[in-house]
């Protein structure tokens, strides 16, 4: 039995906010006391990657603490404005300025925002101090709505300083196309961060009408739809000696980032169109059953990871301005995600499930947050469709 929509959210929101925003990631490895464990890369690679792969939380064991994820906040800035526009209840309002204020204090001395632990990857060593594109721009979209729906105008004002930071920073101008600095100290083009970008820029063109934000919004995606393949697929990273085809749940941020421009340029631009409604019919045939269970990757079935069912949700929800079929796939994403990977005692949703074991622990940005944007906007455009409140489709299948 699929546990219903709205109680979901009630207990999913009372568990977010009971633990005060604050939870693990799986990536959190090096946040330990314990300084030997972070010695040497091997060493630091062995903590993170073990940490994160485990089905038992050692976290208490490591003395890693929960902490609020600069992305759990980021992502529930645009939950709570969904929630509030579906209910018009000032809790969620209230909600938003908490997360908003505890957000900002997290704000670098240069601008722009960091992580909330160091992590180690094969090739480099991403710090907690270091601006991150990503994160800046989920915080971008989510002071933006907040500027939307509750008319808060020095929220408009964050979101324009934080674009600046990363315009000034992270995008760089080259003979043959334009660079995106995934984080501070790292080279790797990623081409969501790309799509991402575009998506908040153009969202602050909607309000500003800065011309310049437009523009390079719009050279951003041309070079993002240089990369995507024949079969509308995009890889994960692109650009010589860092190229890596690593097709999964990115291929949601990416088509989430289009969405964003052609909902923000009231889709005048039918490149753009093309290659987004491409990537959808890829990303709904090749990276999910027909029951709403995602694929881990594209040559590999397991994991089912809660972060792959809620970037389905969230992605075929904003593609619905689009195309009529597409909330009925988020719909049976969610529906599946409910059965399979919510505890309705606990109010929580898994990491992970696998074929003959369950991972349960309950990461917070990973799975929490991530699941209540995306069943939040996914119930928002669900009401608007069926109050025929929703705009005339830009263009339809």
């Amino acid at each position: 039995m699929t546990p219903d929509l709205n109680t979901v959210i009630r207990q999913l929101d009372k568990y977010i906010t009971d633990e005060k925003y604050c939870g693990n990631e799986p990536y959190d490895g090096l946040n330990t006391r314990f300084g030997l464990l972070k010695k040497t890369k091997a060493v630091r690679l062995l903590t993170t990657h073990l940490n994160k792969m485990s089905p038992i939380n050692a976290r208490p064991l490591l003395a890693i603490q929960k902490y609020q994820h600069t992305k759990t906040l980021a992502l529930l800035l645009t939950a709570y404005c969904n929630l509030y526009e579906l209910t018009r209840k000032s809790e969620y309002e209230e909600k938003y300025i908490e997360c908003r204020d505890f957000l900002l204090q997290k704000e670098l001395p240069g601008g722009g925002l960091g992580g909330s632990y160091d992590y180690q990857m094969r090739n480099w060593l991403a710090s907690r101090n270091g601006l991150s594109t990503l994160g800046t721009m989920l915080a971008i979209k989510g002071l933006i709505r907040g500027h939307v729906c509750f008319g808060f105008d020095s929220d408009l004002t964050k979101a324009k300083e934080f674009t600046h930071v990363i315009v000034e920073k992270h995008v760089v101008p080259r003979d043959n196309g334009i660079h995106i600095i995934y984080a501070s100290g790292q080279p790797r083009s990623i081409l969501n961060v790309y799509s991402m970008t575009a998506g908040a820029l153009s969202l602050v063109y909607s309000i500003t009408k800065d011309k310049k934000l437009y523009d390079l919004a719009t050279n951003i995606l041309r070079e993002l739809i240089s990369h995507q393949f024949n079969n509308g697929a995009w890889p994960y990273m692109a650009g010589s000696p860092y190229e890596r085809t690593q097709i999964d749940f990115h291929q949601g941020f990416v088509l989430e980032g289009l969405c964003d421009y052609q909902s923000a340029t009231n889709g005048v631009n039918t490149l753009f169109a093309t290659a987004m409604d491409k990537g959808f019919d890829f990303y709904r045939q090749y990276l999910f059953t027909k029951d709403g269970c995602s694929r881990f990757r594209l040559s590999r079935k397991y994991p089912v990871d809660i972060h792959n069912q809620a970037e389905g949700i969230l992605a075929f929800s904003q593609y619905a301005m689009f195309s009529r079929n597409a909330l009925w796939i988020a719909e049976r994403i969610a529906e599946w995600t409910n059965r399979n990977m919510y505890d309705e005692n606990k109010g929580i949703y898994y990491y992970q499930k696998w074929p003959l074991f369950t991972n349960r622990i309950a990461y917070m940005a990973w799975g929490q947050a991530n699941m209540l944007l995306a069943l939040s906007t996914f119930a928002l455009q669900k009401k608007d469709i069926i109050s025929k409140r929703q705009p005339e489709y830009i263009h339809s299948r």
